[in-house]
């Protein structure tokens, strides 16, 4: 299994200070290290992972890199960079090309307004982005949809991410004909992740079924990939139920559980990427 929705911080603030760049969510209380996440993986069927550098370090990607270095062959990294800023290239090349990332996060959720990603002016972001063949996550809204498909059909070559969206998507089929759409882009990949904290039942959160359904007879289990979203997850359910998850799902066979469990994230991620120093 590769866990490729994993988030992880330290409460040592004076080393690693938060920085809130999603007012949505809030400076952690509780600890979530590296060091928690990896007892649970040995406690579970969990190889590899992917972090996913969490809003409230903003833009310092200094402890998710930390953390990829400090355990060489087991995780990738997703970094944020301020999209808006014109040292966002450099910045991208910084966390990726010498501190060992190899994506890029964007929370569309922050912006009311994320059209300046199709900018003439962003030319340089997704060409450095082209260039160090990261892969671009989205954490987005339905009706920001259109944005990812213009990107994906302007850029091919770039390999694109919904990795998010929100919780009142899960159960509201009204909101998810954004799903189809997306699918028909080959570069648009998405996540199946077991967000039982997005759910208003209990394990194994039935609520959230029809949702995902969707998503596996759309984009198929050849771009889709599973995550546990750590961790959040927790919230609601051990973490060992929460990899369990998708071997509750009635729509996911074996040859899609192989797919969506580790063979899509095996395709797209590097575990043993030489890192710069």
């Amino acid at each position: 299994m590769i866990d490729t929705h994993v988030h992880v911080w330290t409460m040592d603030t004076k080393k690693y200070p938060f920085q809130q760049s999603l007012s949505a969510v809030p400076i952690p209380k509780d600890p979530a290290q590296i060091e928690d996440f990896m007892v649970c993986m040995q406690n579970s069927d969990v190889k590899n992972a992917v972090l996913v550098q969490p809003s409230t370090y903003g833009w310092d990607n200094s402890y998710l890199c930390n953390c990829i270095q400090k355990n060489p062959g087991k995780f990738a990294g997703v970094c944020l960079v301020d999209p808006k800023s014109n040292s966002a290239p450099d910045d991208l090349v910084r966390w990726c090309d010498s501190e060992g990332c190899q994506g890029l996060r964007i929370n569309l959720v922050g912006y009311s307004e994320a059209e300046f990603l199709l900018e003439p002016e962003k030319k340089i972001l997704w060409d450095t982005i082209s260039e160090l063949k990261a892969k671009v996550s989205f954490q987005m809204m339905p009706n920001q949809s259109y944005i990812i498909d213009a990107l994906a059909k302007s850029r091919p070559e770039i390999t694109f991410i919904i990795d998010q969206v929100g919780a009142i998507v899960h159960r509201n089929t009204k909101l998810n004909t954004f799903v189809e759409e997306l699918s028909e882009r080959p570069n648009i990949y998405a996540k199946l992740n077991s967000v039982g904290q997005n759910s208003v039942e209990q394990y194994p959160f039935k609520d959230l079924w029809p949702f995902f359904k969707l998503l596996v007879d759309n984009f198929g289990p050849d771009h889709i990939m599973y995550g546990t979203d750590f961790p959040h997850t927790l919230k609601k359910c051990s973490y060992t139920k929460a990899i369990n998850w998708l071997y509750e799902l009635p729509f996911v066979g074996p040859y899609a559980q192989d797919a969506i469990k580790s063979g899509t994230a095996q395709e797209l991620w590097r575990f043993d990427k030489i890192i710069k120093n």
